[in-house]
């Protein structure tokens, strides 16, 4: 999981207030998720939250997916400098 929901300096909170974006960028997923949880045990109703956490986690494991087939798919080095060396 990533250690943060946003990096530092990303724009894409333009608009957004200025406490959400910037607990966006310090706290992760996992935060979220446990916030939510809090905020349920006091009886507040969570359900928004809740499919943003689904979506958030559906997003995070496709990008993992999608890191770790470019990683298979990769070329090993060696062979770019074979095929360099042949040219």
């Amino acid at each position: 999981m990533r250690d943060r929901l946003l990096a530092p300096g990303d724009d894409r909170l333009a608009g957004c207030d200025a406490y959400v974006a910037q607990w966006m960028r310090t706290h992760s997923i996992r935060d979220l998720r446990d916030l939510a949880v809090e905020m349920s045990d006091r009886g507040e109703d969570v359900s928004d939250i809740a499919r943003l956490v689904v979506d958030l986690t559906e997003i995070e494991q496709t990008l993992m997916a999608d890191t770790e087939l470019a990683r298979e798919q990769a070329v090993p080095a060696e062979e770019l400098e074979e095929v360099a060396a042949e040219a």
